[in-house]
């Protein structure tokens, strides 16, 4: 599978767990990650695939699949982390929008 973050370690501890029972599901929602921060980066006129991935990358992109492990569990415990997950990867997501601004706007 496709994606910046180099393995599921990251996501595990989010989530909490251990074991790799749930290793198939989780790469599968890193790779969901990985597309949509695709889908974010390019309309700004970000060059994707990143090939150099920076580490706000690959933390936005495990709370985005952490997001959405999180959410296919029932109960409003879940449910809430898996809001709290989102929040915490669209604000990773804006801080480095925000800073290839700032480094667009100091070379032009």
């Amino acid at each position: 599978m496709v994606y910046y973050s180099t393995d599921l370690v990251r996501i595990k501890q989010l989530l909490e767990i251990a074991a790799a029972t749930w290793d198939t599901e989780l790469g599968a929602d890193l790779a969901a990650a990985y597309e949509e921060i695709n889908s974010q980066l390019k309309p700004v006129g970000i060059v994707t695939p990143l090939t150099s991935i920076p580490s706000i990358i690959q933390e936005a992109e495990a709370y985005l699949a952490a997001s959405k492990f999180r959410g296919r569990r029932a109960g409003s415990s879940s449910q809430e982390t898996a809001k709290g997950f989102l929040t915490e990867f669209q604000r990773l997501i804006n801080v480095f929008l925000e800073g290839e601004r700032e480094v667009t706007s100091t070379r032009g």
